[in-house]
């Protein structure tokens, strides 16, 4: 009090105007900040709402087989129209039951949209066009084709690889009328399928050439096998139905005095007796228990068929030269033609590369009235019509079946099965069907995996066999 009282009392009213004058100026401020805060929030707010109340969504279908070209690889291309065009799209969830997607697109600015659309709509236009094609082949032969080796990708994969073409293969055979085919769906471009067919047909043409060639030789082989055997016994007996054969079991060790030095004891007994004398080794062995043999079919290296090297090659051809001669007579096919054929059942059967007649066994039956069956003298297994398939005497089975199955010993393919490559070697270094001589020598037997028939019994035992060449070098 002292202290005002000491104060101008003229100094002290302009103080006390000053202090309530600023403290008016604060309150207006903060009043004014207050309320301009309160606007901007409001504006704020109701901007947003206007913003969410302009979003613009746009729904449109697509054929399902456009949707993943249109969304790319992890959704790459979608990504990058939305980036484009300031859009959000999201394309609705697949329905089994529909052929089309629904894709949905929203944006705040139509433009966006319309630019968005035109982006997706460009993906389609050019978008190759996936077409579907259906091929046949031959059955037998598209197995060989389409094989998988262990040592490429196989012939599909390189047409897939080469063309771009999709390939499915169809397990079971399709009844023709030219015969079992199988079934061959592609897909692709108009120019992928056709590259793909032309390479197809390319290839069954050259498979179709190698086994026509592979069937001449034999043929051509079966012809003349024996050449260089004295067949005199042919000419002798081909005009006389009343010659006989009489066999005589002699020791071994005592043919060497029955032959004769150059045969002369033999060639004199002949001469005497007017007869023909055909000395057999019914062991056919040489020592240490190797035998000369043919390489007469095969499928693979641990399959394989072979003729012991004897006289009983003779005697087949004698055979097959009967029985080709007896079939091609008219009545007699009518005679033996068969009501009924089982399967099992020995049977004489026309070979279509040579049109000769052979004794064959029924393994299968097939449609379109034919039949798969085994040449028993021989190891073929061909498919066959009705109509060359006929009873089959029953003095035409007096000859035992010359073809032994075989497998080739301590060998397996470096994968589960045998490469082609593997199996051409195979056939060029046993001279398949060429009639040239191997020296065989049984080191064991296995089961046989798959049976065929009544003369080839599952699980049932097979020689494994080395084979050497003239020079003692072994084929494998």
């Amino acid at each position: 009090m002292k202290l005002l009282s000491t104060v101008n009392r003229q100094s002290v009213l302009p103080i006390l105007l000053g202090i309530s004058l600023t403290t008016f100026g604060l309150s207006v401020a903060i009043l004014l900040y207050t309320m301009v805060e309160k606007d901007d929030n409001d504006d704020r707010k109701k901007y947003g709402r206007i913003s969410k109340c302009k979003k613009i969504c746009v729904e449109f279908k697509m054929s399902e087989k456009y949707v993943s070209a249109v969304i790319g690889k992890g959704g790459a291309v979608i990504r990058n129209i939305e980036e484009l065009t300031n859009t959000c799209i999201k394309m609705e969830k697949a329905d089994l039951y529909c052929s089309d997607r629904v894709c949905y697109i929203w944006s705040d600015n139509a433009e966006n949209i319309y630019s968005a659309e035109n982006m997706i709509q460009s993906i389609i236009n050019n978008l190759p066009v996936i077409e579907t094609f259906e091929l046949f082949v031959p059955f037998e032969v598209s197995r060989r084709i389409f094989k998988k080796n262990w040592n490429d990708f196989g012939f599909v994969q390189e047409i897939r690889k080469t063309h771009g073409t999709k390939i499915i293969l169809e397990s079971d055979p399709h009844k023709t009328e030219t015969g079992l085919k199988r079934r061959i769906i592609l897909k692709g471009t108009a120019d992928q399928i056709a590259a793909a067919i032309i390479q197809i047909e390319d290839k069954v043409q050259d498979e179709i050439k190698a086994e026509v060639q592979l069937r001449t030789q034999v043929t051509t082989a079966r012809i003349s096998e024996l050449s260089h055997i004295n067949i005199d016994i042919k000419n002798t007996t081909e005009d006389h139905s009343d010659i006989e054969t009489y066999k005589l079991l002699v020791p071994h060790e005592a043919c060497g005095r029955i032959i004769g030095k150059n045969r002369c004891t033999v060639q004199e007994m002949e001469r005497f007796s007017g007869s023909k004398i055909i000395l057999e080794n019914v062991a056919n062995k040489f020592e240490n228990g190797l035998m000369e043999v043919y390489v007469s079919a095969m499928e693979t290296p641990s399959l394989f068929w072979i003729q012991v090297v004897g006289s009983a090659n003779i005697h087949l051809q004698h055979l097959v030269h009967d029985m080709t001669k007896y079939y091609n007579e008219k009545e007699n096919c009518q005679l033996h033609t068969l009501k009924k054929i089982i399967v099992g059942q020995m049977v004489a059967a026309r070979f279509k590369y040579d049109n000769k007649w052979y004794r064959a066994e029924v393994i299968s039956v097939m449609e379109s009235s034919e039949y798969k069956v085994f040449f028993v003298d021989y190891g073929d297994l061909e498919i066959v019509p009705i109509d060359d398939i006929l009873e089959l005497r029953t003095d035409m089975l007096s000859l035992r079946l010359q073809a032994v199955e075989c497998s080739l010993a301590n060998v397996k393919p470096r994968e589960s099965e045998w490469s082609s490559k593997a199996n051409d070697k195979f056939a060029e270094l046993t001279h398949l069907a060429k009639w040239k001589p191997l020296i065989a020598q049984v080191k064991g037997y296995k089961e046989r995996s798959v049976g065929y028939g009544g003369s080839r019994r599952e699980n049932s035992l097979i020689p494994s066999i080395n084979l050497y060449d003239k020079d003692n070098d072994k084929v494998r």
